[in-house]
């Protein structure tokens, strides 16, 4: 499920669209294996040199009557005006099955540099990785928002960020490589999880994006699909 929650956040951030400030809301559903799994919201502003956005995302179907499951997160930090962002801090908290989970990053000269999570971790449960080893790295919201910020199909097929997510760490590089027409451009991503420690890269996915024409010559995303260990997930904007 937390796989699952991951990458609705890959999709949960269409979002902040110009140099100038923006505000916005965007709505999504998440569809893995066939069936609607989730819908997303998504909120935040990006303006002068600093980011805010917020993400929300409920279980629907089957899933959500079985789990009541809801994920909620938050970011804020700095922004250079066009694709680049980087967090300040990070929060988020996911309730499944009744049970609610909380994690809180804060970040400074471009690393993570303190981490809690509530409840306490059991003692069996995979240790934090060492914090210094993770410079350069940002939290999922921030990683979404820099790989499909609007701009032209070869810009966005081109960009790379590494994420960190307590536990995990992720490096998703774009292929350069733009496919499909100029009215609908399409690209692949490359999704490796990556040994936090070690800094290995143990597995690799293959996502696709598909682009839609947004203003003044450039791009937004408005599909994103790939593998998940429930079948295939693909998400839509619906606004």
């Amino acid at each position: 499920m937390l796989r699952i929650m991951c990458v609705a956040g890959f999709a949960a951030c269409f979002g902040a669209q110009s140099v100038m400030a923006e505000r916005f809301t965007h709505t999504y559903d998440m569809n893995v294996g066939g069936f609607r799994l989730a819908t997303a919201t998504i909120a935040g502003v990006a303006e002068g040199d600093g980011y805010a956005a917020n993400a929300a995302m409920n279980a629907r179907g089957l899933v959500g009557a079985l789990t009541g499951g809801s994920f909620e997160a938050s970011v804020r930090g700095r922004w250079n005006g066009a694709a680049e962002f980087a967090p300040d801090r990070f929060e988020q908290t996911a309730t499944f099955r009744g049970e609610t989970q909380a994690l809180v990053i804060d970040y400074a000269n471009g690393a993570p540099i303190s981490t809690v999570y509530t409840p306490a971790r059991e003692p069996d449960e995979d240790p934090i990785p060492t914090l210094s080893k993770q410079v350069g790295t940002v939290d999922f919201l921030t990683a979404m928002m820099t790989l499909t910020y609007p701009g032209t199909a070869e810009e966005i097929c081109a960009r790379s960020v590494v994420a960190f997510t307590f536990t995990k760490r992720t490096a998703i590089e774009g292929t350069g490589t733009v496919g499909g027409t100029a009215d609908a451009p399409v690209c692949t991503v490359e999704y490796a999880n990556v040994d936090p420690e070690t800094l290995v890269a143990e597995e690799t996915d293959t996502y696709t994006l598909s682009l839609r024409p947004y203003s003044g010559g450039r791009y937004e995303v408005a599909q994103i699909s790939g593998p998940t260990d429930m079948g295939r997930a693909v998400f839509n904007r619906t606004n």
